[in-house]
């Protein structure tokens, strides 16, 4: 449903097991439907998707830890809400996160350590994000409206 060009494109995507899909939605009590698909098709591996970053399921843990720790050492005035889950980090230098409680498809937001003190808006929904990293790397970070 979000994510049918990933499963007919030729590209070698690894799916994330159910039990650590189930014991993500245990611990964080809901996941949004997109995100859930994601783990389901591409949440265990996606290759040249996202090479040198951390995406995959058995790093998102960390992930989270990782992010308030960044938020803390740049002094930051962002605050991450618990319903705030971080889902990919790059160079420990930035991360990005949606609102659990944002729908079915969550917008995205961006923290970097050039803005320290914004996060900003870069997709209107994880599936585009996760498609625009894909197929238009050059926007995928650009802040929206």
């Amino acid at each position: 449903m979000y994510f049918d060009k990933f499963t007919l494109s030729a590209e070698k995507l690894y799916p994330t097991s159910r039990e650590h899909i189930d014991k993500l939605t245990e611990i964080w009590g809901t996941l949004p439907e997109a995100y859930i698909e994601f783990l389901e098709i591409m949440g265990g591996s996606a290759h040249k998707l996202f090479k040198g970053e951390d995406i995959v399921t058995n790093e998102l843990k960390s992930l989270q830890e990782d992010a308030i720790e960044l938020l803390d050492e740049n002094n930051s005035a962002c605050v991450l809400r618990d319903s705030d889950f971080v889902f990919w980090m790059s160079q420990g230098c930035m991360f990005c996160f949606f609102n659990i409680f944002d729908g079915s498809d969550p917008a995205v937001y961006l923290f970097t350590e050039g803005t320290p003190d914004k996060f900003k808006k870069v997709s209107n929904h994880f599936s585009e994000f996760i498609w625009n990293v894909h197929k238009h790397p050059q926007r995928a970070f650009n802040e929206i409206e």
